[in-house]
């Protein structure tokens, strides 16, 4: 993944956008989840449906407001994507976000506009251990389906391996760490327990 700091224009997989819509909310009722967020000043990609999340970190930090991008926009903009090699080129103008697929030769493969929802994404930077600590884990419980969604975030960074981080109790979360094969980008997933 991409970020260019001259246009706050985030460059974007095939992968990575199929990782951060895993994560996305579903539900069309709970706005401020229907989405995922993009932050230039932070550098940083968050999608959440408040039973786990995750963060695009270092994508290039650049000037501007951060906003969000309505989940089918952004489905209907993957599906032109026709080839992995295939980008999507994200950035706001207004209240719009504009959303360009294009391929490796940098031609056009289509584009769409979305508004930008006015409601405001949860404040999630907080659920992001500051340093992950590791403790001998008793029996924690989670949902496959939740955990399935770390095999994408995996993809979209084109690693091999992974770092998964339990907490100490049967409350904390399970804390996915990967660093992108190809630039500087972290992606870190936080998973909520269920109980058993």
């Amino acid at each position: 993944m991409r970020h260019h700091t001259d246009t706050a224009t985030f460059h974007l997989s095939k992968d990575a956008c199929r990782a951060v819509l895993a994560f996305a909310g579903n539900d069309r009722t709970r706005e401020t989840l229907y989405c995922v967020r993009f932050d230039p000043p932070q550098g940083a990609i968050y999608a959440t449906d408040g039973h786990a999340l995750v963060r695009a970190r270092n994508c290039g930090r650049s000037a501007g407001m951060a906003y969000s991008v309505p989940r089918p926009a952004l489905e209907q903009a993957v599906r032109m994507l026709r080839r992995g090699s295939d980008e999507l080129l994200v950035s706001r103008d207004g209240n719009e976000a504009v959303l360009e697929a294009r391929n490796d030769r940098a031609e056009p493969l289509g584009s769409l506009r979305a508004v930008v929802p006015k409601a405001e994404f949860p404040p999630v930077e907080q659920v992001f251990p500051a340093v992950p600590v590791e403790h001998p884990v008793s029996a924690i419980g989670f949902d496959a389906s939740l955990l399935a969604r770390v095999e994408l975030v995996q993809r979209a960074a084109g690693a091999t391996t992974c770092k998964l981080m339990l907490g100490y109790d049967d409350l904390s979360p399970a804390v996915v760490e990967t660093n992108d094969r190809y630039d500087a980008t972290t992606w870190t997933a936080v998973i909520m327990p269920c109980r058993l």
